[in-house]
C-alpha cells in the first residue's frame, strides 16, 4: 500500500539508491560533499579577489584624480608642479567614495605629495615596510595607504599616481 503511494519518480529512485551493501550512498556521500566544499570556497574566494580587485581600481583612480590637483599659475610662472594636498586630499576621498559607491567601510592611513616644492630632484623613491609599499616617484605625484573593510575582510590598499604635464 504504502509503495503505491509513491510517485513513479521515487519509487526509480529508491530502486536506484538502493544497494544491497549501501555502498551507493557511501560513494554519493564521498563525492557530493567535497564538491559542494569546492563550489562554496570557490565561490566565496572568488568574491573576495572581486573585491581586491574592485577596491585596487578605486584607489587608483581616486588617486590619479587627486594627483590633478596642482597650481597651473604656478607651472605657468615658475615651471614647477606643486601639489596643493589640501585640495588633493579633498578630491581624493570625494572620488574614493563614488568609486566605492558606499559598499565598504575605508579610512585613509596615509596619503602625501611628493612634488617640486618638498623635493629638489626626481627621482624620489619612498619605501614603507609596515604597508608593503615602495614606489619610485619619476614626476610629481602623490602615495596613499587605504584600509577597507568590506564586512568579510579588511586589507590595506597601497596606490601611487604621477602627473606628467606635456613639454616636460
Amino acid at each position: 500500500m504504502k509503495a503505491s503511494r509513491l510517485s513513479r519518480l521515487a519509487r526509480s529512485f529508491r530502486n536506484i539508491c538502493r544497494d544491497e551493501g549501501g555502498l551507493f550512498t557511501v560513494y554519493y556521500l564521498f563525492a557530493v560533499i567535497p564538491l559542494v566544499a569546492f563550489a562554496f570556497v570557490t565561490t566565496f574566494y572568488g568574491l573576495d579577489i572581486m573585491y581586491q580587485d574592485r577596491a585596487k581600481a578605486a584607489v587608483n583612480r581616486a588617486a590619479k584624480a587627486a594627483v590633478h590637483q596642482y597650481d597651473e599659475r604656478i607651472y605657468a610662472i615658475e615651471a614647477k608642479i606643486v601639489i596643493d594636498e589640501e585640495a588633493a586630499r579633498d578630491r581624493f576621498e570625494e572620488m574614493l567614495e563614488k568609486n566605492l559607491k558606499g559598499d565598504v567601510e575605508w579610512d585613509v592611513k596615509e596619503f602625501h605629495v611628493v612634488d617640486e616644492s618638498t623635493e629638489l630632484s626626481f627621482p624620489v623613491s619612498v619605501k614603507k615596510d609596515e604597508y608593503r609599499f615602495a614606489h619610485r616617484f619619476v614626476n610629481p605625484g602623490v602615495w596613499t595607504v587605504v584600509e577597507l573593510d568590506t564586512g568579510r575582510q579588511k586589507m590595506l590598499v597601497p596606490a601611487a599616481a604621477e602627473v606628467r604635464v606635456d613639454g616636460r
